[in-house]
């Protein structure tokens, strides 16, 4: 068999196609390339034993398998508590000012303010710019780590993310 004639998708598509589009020129979906996305904030490990796990503080309550807890990210982030809900991943959200955010973790966005509890983005935010610039944009918005008004804590703000997927 000589090169470019096996059986793989990439050698039985069309010069022009994508990598994603098969032989029938239909994309391939989602669960079709079995992707598997993990968000753990790796601040402080495992926080879901049962003395965590106080309903009364969420409206939704949340998974006990997750690093951590939707629970901990509320309670992280004071003033934007009511612009979110919890128990979902949403890509690609803009906020009043219309700049980009990358990735909402364990969140779906309700409200406007996205640069106080969404990560990446293009890296200019014309709201108060060069104030808002990297990846956790606004995160010190009222001082760093000090958990005030629309900061976020220093555990949240210093917190490692990491995606696996596959």
């Amino acid at each position: 068999m000589r090169r470019g004639q096996g059986k793989s998708t990439f050698n039985n598509r069309k010069p022009n196609m994508t990598p994603l589009e098969t032989k029938n020129h239909t994309p391939m979906t989602m669960s079709k390339l079995c992707l598997l996305l993990f968000l753990i904030v790796a601040t402080m490990g495992c926080t879901a034993a049962q003395e965590n796990l106080d309903t009364n503080k969420l409206a939704n309550p949340v998974s006990s398998s997750l690093f951590r807890s939707c629970k901990e990210i509320k309670q992280e982030m004071t003033r934007a508590r009511d612009e979110f809900t919890a128990g979902y991943i949403q890509f690609r959200v803009f906020n009043n000012e219309r700049a980009a955010n990358a990735l909402c973790a364990g969140i779906k966005v309700t409200g406007c303010n996205t640069e106080h509890h969404c990560i990446g983005g293009g890296g200019f935010f014309p709201e108060s710019n060069p104030r808002q610039c990297g990846d956790f944009s606004s995160f010190d918005w009222n001082g760093y780590g000090t958990h005030t008004g629309y900061s976020n804590s220093r555990k949240i703000t210093e917190a490692a993310v990491l995606l696996f997927y596959r």
